[in-house]
């Protein structure tokens, strides 16, 4: 499943929605209903192609009750567009360091990737698998996995040819 727990009351505490939802795991049977849970956390690449753990108050309050329940949580990172992307390709490091360091501080089962941006290429394609293959070695000691979205009208996502064996 994914959600987005971004929503909150006054920015103070998570809306009604994660309580609800967190209840209604809970109640359901924890990890019977589901392994996972994919969380849009406000995770993104910023223009220098770093890393950018989002502030999410809806996440911080899942996250620990998800683990408690034997539900992995699993942070998505987007990219406001594909010049993010292509200077995250060129200086792949600390982006790579923020997600492990990001999925260690938050037990994750892992880190997932949604992006989607306009006037991608073939061959921001063969970056993006090249660099989901270095992320993937890093995150591998920690258990977590990767994932990452595809479709066929993006260029960077559609080509499961190159991607397929580096998440």
């Amino acid at each position: 499943y994914w959600y987005d727990p971004a929503v909150t009351v006054d920015d103070k505490e998570p809306s009604h929605n994660v309580t609800a939802t967190l209840e209604l795991l809970k109640r359901e049977g924890g990890s019977k209903v589901a392994t996972s849970l994919m969380l849009y956390c406000e995770d993104l690449i910023r223009p220098d192609g770093s890393f950018h753990a989002g502030a999410s108050i809806g996440c911080d309050a899942m996250i620990p009750q998800l683990n408690a329940m034997g539900i992995g949580a699993e942070r998505i990172v987007g990219s406001p567009s594909i010049d993010s992307l292509r200077a995250m390709f060129q200086s792949p490091a600390n982006s790579i360091a923020g997600m492990v360091a990001l999925t260690k501080k938050h037990k994750l089962r892992g880190i997932s990737w949604d992006v989607e941006p306009p006037n991608s290429t073939k061959a921001d394609a063969v970056q993006y698998a090249a660099y989901l293959k270095q992320l993937r070695a890093a995150l591998a000691p920690l258990g977590a996995r990767l994932t990452t979205y595809n479709n066929m009208y993006d260029p960077v996502i559609s080509d499961m040819g190159d991607i397929q064996h580096s998440v």
